[in-house]
């Protein structure tokens, strides 16, 4: 499987819509920013609400294959996995969402034009978390489903993430 490498467009992108916000953002303003005309994006994007998909769907898919590469990863500890997979999933983005005044309006959008593939990943980053628990030999889980154990993770991640000012501050809090 090839790995997923974040589009230098898509992330581009990104960069703009979080400097302006999603309404504001024109696929001129990314075309400038990314160094391409806008007659590319329109070529490789059908419209703006497109190009924003692809730019979330970009950054999870990427999120996800991390997450499973820290899965995968045998020598660290189980806490410091899970941590892990919730600071790629999270944690990282805190500082940057911080530092935009269009962070509400983004999130927002996300959650209106890509819901469906949010709760595609979302499954899949409650698979990875179950991986993690049920790998471990934990008795505290013994009476407990990894299922609401990775969906109560999830959402705890997303609370702490929303009151944290920075990535250290949301890595002390989980």
């Amino acid at each position: 499987m090839d790995k997923i490498k974040l589009d230098p467009i898509l992330l581009g992108a990104v960069n703009v819509f979080l400097q302006y916000g999603y309404r504001k953002t024109s696929l001129d303003d990314i075309a400038m920013a990314v160094g391409v005309s806008r007659q590319t994006l329109y070529q490789r994007y059908k419209n703006k609400e497109t190009l924003f998909k692809m730019a979330v769907d970009n950054v999870f898919a990427y999120s996800i294959e991390e997450c499973e590469r820290v899965v995968k990863d045998n020598e660290l500890p189980f806490a410091e996995k899970l941590l892990m997979i919730f600071h790629i999933w999270c944690g990282q983005h805190v500082s940057i969402l911080k530092r935009s005044p269009q962070a509400a309006e983004i999130l927002a959008e996300i959650e209106a034009v890509a819901s469906e593939n949010i709760g595609q990943k979302k499954n899949e980053l409650e698979h990875i978390v179950m991986k993690v628990i049920s790998s471990e030999e934990l008795t505290v889980f013994d009476a407990v489903d990894p299922v609401l154990v990775a969906e109560t993770l999830y959402h705890a991640a997303k609370g702490i993430m929303k009151n944290s000012e920075t990535a250290d501050e949301f890595k002390q809090k989980m």
